[in-house]
């Protein structure tokens, strides 16, 4: 009985030993997962980070190809403007040679009719 009751003390040590070896690793353990969680939460912000700035520029950008195409249909504006103008200077310049035309026939004329008084 003595050898019974000895080697239930052992068996009852080896399993506090056990057991506290247990309580050790589940610590370890506990302490592991709390850092895969804090690392996991800091991955969590830098990616919210990332995404806000990415919505940022992607706002930004929007805004500005919206600018720039209003601009761009201004200048389109003002070339088709030019355009017209120019076409008026065109116009104008034709009615000018007609005019200068018309005149130098005028001087031929005049020209011819100045040579036969003087009798050339």
């Amino acid at each position: 009985m003595e050898r019974d009751i000895a080697s239930a003390n052992e068996n009852a040590e080896q399993a506090r030993a056990q057991a506290a070896a247990a309580r050790a690793l589940a610590s370890g353990a506990d302490h592991d997962v709390a850092d895969v969680r804090q690392q996991l939460r800091a991955h969590t912000q830098t990616l919210n980070a990332l995404r806000q700035t990415q919505l940022d520029h992607y706002r930004e950008f929007t805004d500005f190809r919206t600018e720039t195409q209003a601009n761009f249909a201004k200048i389109n504006e003002n070339f088709a403007k030019v355009n017209e103008n120019f076409a008026t200077v065109n116009a104008n310049f034709t009615k000018i040679e007609s005019t200068l035309a018309a005149f130098a026939v005028g001087q031929m004329h005049i020209t011819r009719l100045i040579e036969g008084l003087a009798g050339k």
